[in-house]
């Protein structure tokens, strides 16, 4: 194999793992992206100003009523009589106020929706990230590897140039630089899968990402103090607690609409020598309308509450079992790091293997234990980042 040949094939693996040469963006500036960016988001900024617009309506007065009659009187000389009326009609005064309450509420829990769903978005995202950093640390070691066999394939040729070694020998070393640069350009393949859905979630725009690793605050040891101020910003949570609310104010809505209608209004009737003014009033009595629709709502709040506890409960199990997780896979990711880093033979296997101690094949055999080692380190590391995004969704 000629010496241009081999600059070429690490020029291709040089070039394969060129996203690690753009500029570094962080994870938070990449969410403050996508927030400004996200079409979706957007959508549903739009829907949620809607809804919140709808929550306001029906909560008002009815129209007031206006009736004008004319009335011809026979005989014809006794003149037409004129009947002129105006009526407004309203339920008992404190159906208002819960209908006002109701609709502040509805407008909470639009709101509420609207950031579920950024949460989810960001979760999203974060699970692209832990993906990226596990594949971008993947693409530094492959480099790595390429690297070294391509200087051990440069020596190689000169070997077998001078004839020290066979062609077999020679086609080893080919092969396996060949074979790492098929595994780049695997790996970099994910990658821009990767990056292409994340600038999906940034409205289309790019977002170059190259870290290879994920900075997350450390799991606080006391569980039950970092849940007590977690769950305070659980959206879903706080949607059903105003679900509750929701529902007691139905409740006393619902009360109030069991009390009797009024109608007030103005009413003149004119005839030929004669007028007659005065006001008017109605009473209207729900006596069966509304019949069980207390006791419905009733038991729709007391679902609700059910709801909402169980939610809870759940929320909590799934949050402590994560936190137990983040904190066993760190510790055992700390010792793999450290036992990694103190077996890393990589340079005493290039040595020997200049020196003529051991052969490719040896050399190769080392360093793959190695590889396989880094890469389950990676495994774990994406694992933690992975369940980190989902312990940090409401931090």
């Amino acid at each position: 194999m000629k010496p241009s040949i081999i600059r070429i094939l690490l020029l291709l693996l040089f070039v394969q793992s060129s996203p690690a040469l753009k500029s570094q963006t962080t994870a938070d500036d990449i969410l403050r992206q996508i927030e400004q960016n996200n079409t979706t988001l957007a959508a549903l900024r739009k829907k949620t100003d809607a809804e919140r617009l709808g929550h306001k309506t029906d909560i008002y007065l009815p129209g007031p009523e206006a009736d004008f009659n004319y009335l011809q009187v026979l005989p014809e000389d006794a003149g037409p009589r004129k009947d002129f009326s105006v009526r407004q009609s309203f339920d008992f005064p404190s159906a208002y106020v819960y209908r006002s309450r109701i609709s502040d509420l509805k407008n909470d829990q639009a709101e509420l929706e609207y950031l579920n769903h950024k949460t989810d978005v960001f979760f999203r995202v974060r699970l692209i990230l832990a993906d990226l950093v596990y594949l971008n640390s993947l693409s530094r070691i492959i480099s790595e590897r390429s690297e070294s066999i391509g200087k051990i394939l440069e020596q190689y040729e000169m070997k077998y140039d001078a004839g020290e070694i066979g062609i077999m020998d020679l086609n080893k070393a080919v092969l396996n630089l060949l074979t790492i640069q098929g595994e780049l350009e695997s790996n970099n393949v994910e990658i821009a899968y990767l990056l292409n859905e994340l600038a999906g979630y940034n409205g289309g725009h790019e977002i170059p990402f190259t870290d290879t690793v994920l900075l997350w605050h450390p799991a606080d040891t006391d569980f039950e103090s970092w849940f007590a101020e977690t769950q305070k910003n659980n959206t879903a949570l706080q949607w059903l607690v105003k679900e509750i609310a929701v529902g007691e104010a139905r409740v006393r809505l619902s009360r109030s609409m069991n009390l009797p209608r009024l109608e007030a209004g103005y009413m003149s009737e004119k005839t030929s020598g004669e007028q007659f003014r005065g006001l008017v009033m109605g009473l209207s009595l729900p006596l069966w309308e509304n019949r069980n629709k207390t006791s419905y709502e009733k038991a729709s709040v007391l679902a609700s509450r059910e709801i909402e506890k169980d939610y809870r409960f759940q929320f909590h199990n799934q949050m402590k079992a994560l936190h137990e997780k983040i904190i066993s896979l760190q510790g055992s990711i700390d010792t793999f790091r450290s036992g990694l880093k103190l077996a890393d033979n990589r340079g005493f296997l290039l040595k020997a293997l200049t020196g003529g101690e051991i052969s490719l094949t040896d050399y190769l055999i080392g360093y793959g234990i190695y590889y396989d080692s880094f890469r389950k380190l990676n495994e774990m590391e994406r694992e933690k980042n992975r369940a980190v995004a989902e312990l940090s969704r409401y931090n």
